[in-house]
């Protein structure tokens, strides 16, 4: 388990047979699709979740208190974790695909990038805050 208490290695059972299991990365295939890169006793697989239900949080942010994205312009984190270092400022032009911040999550450092090319309209994030999945951490208008 992290320090936000969101499971990240698990233990399951499976007609009698038990596996160690944990999650290393998490990616959006779309379509209501999420892809999971995970380790099976050791061994890196990708699997790929499609939603049934979803749990929709009524306040139109999710656990961390920021609105959830909604945008292509709305610059998320894949997985819990730490903002590291804050790259732009609000006004900032930008290039799809430049580094906007760098954030830790499972003692691994992440650059997060830019999805347009635009104007950051607004930071949700500095340095140190707390990260969720979903969460909007930076807004860029074209």
């Amino acid at each position: 388990n992290n320090k936000e208490g969101i499971a990240t290695e698990f233990k399951v059972d499976v007609h009698g047979e038990s596996y160690d299991i944990a999650i290393t990365g998490v990616g959006d295939v779309g379509g209501g699709k999420r892809k999971f890169y995970i380790s099976i006793d050791g061994m890196p697989e990708e699997v790929t979740f499609e939603a049934l239900n979803e749990y929709v949080n009524d306040s139109g942010s999710n656990a961390g208190g920021r609105k959830k994205a909604t945008d292509p312009g709305h610059v998320t984190a894949p997985l819990p974790g730490n903002v590291v270092d804050v790259l732009v400022q609000e006004g900032d032009k930008v290039e799809a695909g430049q580094a906007l911040l760098v954030m830790e999550a499972m003692k691994m450092e992440t650059e997060l990038l830019a999805n347009i090319s635009g104007t950051v309209k607004a930071l949700h994030v500095k340095k140190a805050d707390r990260v969720t999945p979903g969460e909007t951490l930076i807004e860029i208008v074209e």
